[in-house]
């Protein structure tokens, strides 16, 4: 019994719909600049997730940032005051994973494929930053 200490407590897991619910009202009431939680707030919130989870603009298309640009651009503020943003975040996610494994494959496959000639006088552009999305 001297060593019950040690066993692990499992935290519960986080509620993320509640914690963009606190967000919200820190941004409009606690923040300095008394930041207003409208359509702009929604671009913003969607334009910096794109850009945390392909900052280099390698993975999603032109077209799916549109449709996202289109669906939630001036309803997402909405969509985290009622709690109901998760799906939204899961959803771009999931596209964004399909992607990254589907490049794994395609590495894979052309790394299993043999030599490489390095004499093209084609090039990769290493920050893409400000590139326009595929």
């Amino acid at each position: 019994m001297a060593l019950s200490f040690l066993v692990p407590v499992q935290a519960p897991a986080a509620d993320f719909e509640l914690v963009g619910l606190e967000m919200t009202r820190l941004l409009q009431n606690g923040h300095y600049a008394r930041l207003p939680f409208d359509e702009r707030m929604s671009e913003r919130f969607l334009t910096l997730y794109l850009d945390a989870i392909d900052s280099e603009r390698c993975y999603f298309l032109e077209a799916e940032i549109a449709d996202f640009r289109r669906s939630y651009n001036r309803i997402l503020h909405d969509m985290i005051s009622a709690k109901e943003v998760m799906p939204v975040a899961v959803g771009i996610f999931e596209i964004y994973r399909g992607r990254v494994a589907e490049r794994v494959q395609f590495v894979e496959e052309q790394l299993a494929g043999g030599e490489f000639k390095f004499e093209s006088d084609r090039s990769i552009s290493r920050d893409r930053e400000k590139a326009s999305w595929p």
